[in-house]
């Protein structure tokens, strides 16, 4: 009997990815485009096995809004998750890019999971791997 892959994504973020074409330090900057979705390692892991047509879970903890906003990106998606609602927001990671190719990063600390959260992980994780 084959086992569903257990992706497990210990630290989801919603990403916005901000173009501002001419970027200047110390300046007001105007942004022209923004995207947004569902990332993170775990999450990019179950993306990709999808594609390949591989069977798999991701099995993360998301919360507040950015969590909702993740679930409904991954459903629409039709990714398999069990997303265990946590008590902190998830994280929203910021890619700010110009039209030079530049690039950087700006990512919130991650919340920590409390006693029952991590209870409620390690059942989840037990509960799939006996799948």
């Amino acid at each position: 009997m084959k086992h569903p892959i257990v992706i497990i994504g210990l630290n989801p973020a919603w990403q916005r990815v901000l173009s501002i074409p001419h970027f200047k330090s110390n300046e007001i900057n105007r942004i022209d485009t923004v995207i947004e979705y569902a990332s993170g390692k775990g999450i990019n892991c179950a993306q990709i096995l999808k594609k390949v047509g591989g069977d798999g879970v991701l099995l993360q903890c998301v919360g507040g809004t950015t969590g909702e906003q993740i679930v409904t990106a991954l459903n629409n998606a039709e990714i398999k998750h069990h997303s265990i609602p946590v008590s902190y927001k998830t994280r929203i990671c910021q890619t700010v890019c110009d039209s030079f190719g530049a690039a950087t990063e700006i990512i919130e600390p991650s919340g920590t999971l409390t006693g029952d959260e991590r209870t409620s992980l390690n059942m989840a994780l037990k509960a799939h791997l006996l799948e």
